[in-house]
């Protein structure tokens, strides 16, 4: 095959069947390689350089030529940046089959999550124009369709400067949006970063020391500004001002004993603007290609009005390079301040559930979940299907 049309040919079948799996602190537990050692950009998440494609390149229960795909992953596996590195691809198709807690009659329903296009341009090795757009439902306030950055970075003795349209580096960064440090914890939890939440803004992150990630930034606030509180006489008011900027800090310190094969990372973020300010705290400890363990706490606070904290925790054991067993127990609760008495509510869960790699680039996720919140107690199963690149 001509050399331009295999290019091409890798181009299309990357769209079609390949996805990027999320940055996961997991990974790093696990590995030892931090975000930026296998993302395009250095928050994790998104779209995959060559070196994290290549990791997940051959790892599977099942492998294509026992059903007799031999030759589409032969060309598949060729690369993610075709054009000598000039273009970076990725697809990620996300489908889930679940019922809702909240209504013990609630039907079972089988839906896509997400089917998001990346794509990056390098035209220099300090010079990188990278972006996504996702075909799948926006269902909930402040969701964006939509991202799209560049990132500049002269050397690796340099920070790194993102300016775009992104999500700003709240707290670790994980692939589930059902965590509750990462939502509202009520009787109905509610979002509150939501899954492919985006601002305008700038952000500069330091990692040129192997053990130390920093990060600063300003960013818009229209669509954080689309979560919506009641003041005290009843009236919508947004979380923080549409018009006015929101800052962020985070510093995560990392610690890799490759002679022990022990692994570990401690850090924190603040993302604030005026009278609203989000704290998370979080910390992981693993072990080589066999377990990991992450935590991590988060408390948002809008003056007068409301204020939430949430705990999450997970232990996983990977037991071979396509199978690994998670738990993950959280505790959240949410208290209402616009009253002289404070109405308080909370949510607790529990999950149980596995990753499993059925072939290379596809993933089935099983879990079961007990939900117990004031007001009801459910248990449900749930299954992902993942294709990522």
């Amino acid at each position: 095959m001509d050399p331009t049309m295999q290019q091409w040919l890798i181009v299309f079948l990357g769209c079609c069947f390949a996805l990027p799996l999320y940055a996961l602190p997991q990974f790093f537990l696990l590995t030892g390689n931090r975000c930026i050692n296998c993302h395009v950009q250095s928050q994790g998440g998104g779209l995959r350089n060559e070196l994290g494609w290549y990791a997940y390149s051959d790892v599977g229960l099942l492998s294509p030529e026992m059903v007799g795909l031999a030759k589409i992953f032969d060309v598949i596996n060729e690369t993610n940046s075709p054009f000598d590195g000039l273009l970076t691809i990725g697809f990620d198709f996300r489908l889930q089959s679940a019922r809702k807690h909240n209504n013990p009659d609630a039907q079972r329903r089988t839906f896509p999550m997400q089917a998001a296009l990346y794509a990056a341009l390098n035209p220099t090795d300090w010079l990188t124009l990278e972006g996504e757009y996702n075909l799948g439902p926006q269902r909930y306030a402040g969701q964006q369709a939509w991202h799209a950055s560049i990132l500049i970075q002269p050397t690796i003795k340099y920070p790194q400067f993102r300016l775009g349209f992104f999500r700003p580096a709240i707290g670790m960064r994980y692939d589930d949006h059902t965590l509750l440090i990462s939502q509202v914890p009520t009787t109905i939890p509610q979002s509150l970063i939501p899954p492919a939440y985006a601002e305008w803004g700038v952000q500069i992150t330091y990692e040129s020391i192997k053990w130390l990630t920093v990060a600063v930034g300003a960013f818009s606030s229209k669509n954080l500004a689309a979560h919506q509180l009641q003041d005290e006489a009843g009236s919508p008011i947004s979380l923080v001002d549409s018009n006015d900027i929101s800052l962020l800090g985070k510093v995560i310190l990392w610690k890799h004993l490759r002679s022990y094969g022990l692994t570990s990372y401690i850090g924190s973020s603040i993302y604030t603007q005026n009278d609203f300010a989000l704290y998370n705290v979080f910390a992981g400890f693993g072990i080589e290609d066999l377990l990991s363990f992450w935590i991590e706490y988060a408390h948002s606070q809008k003056l007068g009005l409301r204020s939430t904290s949430a705990l999450s925790a997970e232990l996983l054991w990977e037991t071979t390079e396509w199978f690994a067993l998670y738990c993950r127990a959280e505790t959240g609760g949410t208290t209402i301040t616009t009253s002289e008495t404070p109405a308080k509510s909370y949510a607790q869960q529990t999950v149980v559930g596995a990753h499993i790699f059925l072939f290379p680039y596809i993933q089935l996720r099983p879990e079961y979940r007990l939900l117990d919140t004031d007001r009801y107690r459910s248990t449900r199963y749930a299954i992902q299907l993942h294709v990522f690149y």
